[in-house]
Parts: structure tokens; sequence; C-alpha cells
């Protein structure tokens, strides 16, 4: 019975990326907030993954850190629909609100907690 020998199947994560360790086909590291997988078996030196994507593929780009401000906060008929509207300029996401209420709620907003009540 022959055997065929498939190799490496899987990706295996090694966590943060350095410049000291050989990489194998398939080796996953996180470097600068992102991830990559590496494309064939890698030196050590051979630099920055995010600088070399014939030996490293992008799996996952860091995302961006984003600042949420409670916009407005409207009453509107109890017989519309509620809304929630996110806006964003650069870093920085106001959200807004309409809530159909028959009778206007209190509201009040404590660090990053909205508390609606009727």
């Amino acid at each position: 019975m022959a055997i065929l020998d498939l190799g490496k199947v899987r990706v295996t994560w090694l966590g943060a990326w350095s410049n000291t360790v050989n990489y194998e086909n398939l080796d996953a590291v996180e470097h600068d907030g992102s991830t990559y997988i590496a494309l064939g078996d890698l030196n050590p030196g051979l630099g920055d993954p995010s600088l070399i994507p014939a030996s490293w593929q992008l799996l996952a780009l860091k995302g961006k850190t984003v600042e949420v401000n409670v916009g407005t906060v409207e009453t509107i008929a109890s017989s519309s629909p509620a809304t929630v509207t996110v806006t964003q300029v650069d870093n920085v996401a106001t959200v807004d609100f309409q809530i159909p209420v028959a009778v206007a709620p209190q509201y009040s907003i404590s660090g990053t907690v909205l508390t609606i009540t009727q």
C-alpha cells in the first residue's frame, strides 16, 4: 500500500513574530496587531511580514480603535419605528437614538452606559 505524505495541512499558531525564528509553511504569527501566515519555510532575519508579501499572507489586518459617543436621544411617536444612527469621522463614532414612546422617557449617560427609564 502506497503512503502519500501531504506534509503540513493545518495552520500552526506561534504567537508574536520574531526575526530570530525559523518559520515553516502555514505557521501563523501576530505582528503589529495583524496576523500573517507563512507561505513557505522561512529563515530567521528574513524581515517584517508586512513588508514581504511573497513570503507572508496577510490573514487579518489590525483594526482601528474608535471612540464612541452618545449623540442625541430623541423621543418620537409610538407608532414610528426606533432608529439608531451611527456616524463616524476619523476615529470618533457618534450614536444617535430615536425612541418611540407614548410618554417621554428619562435617560442618563454615565461613562459608556446609556440608561433609559419610563
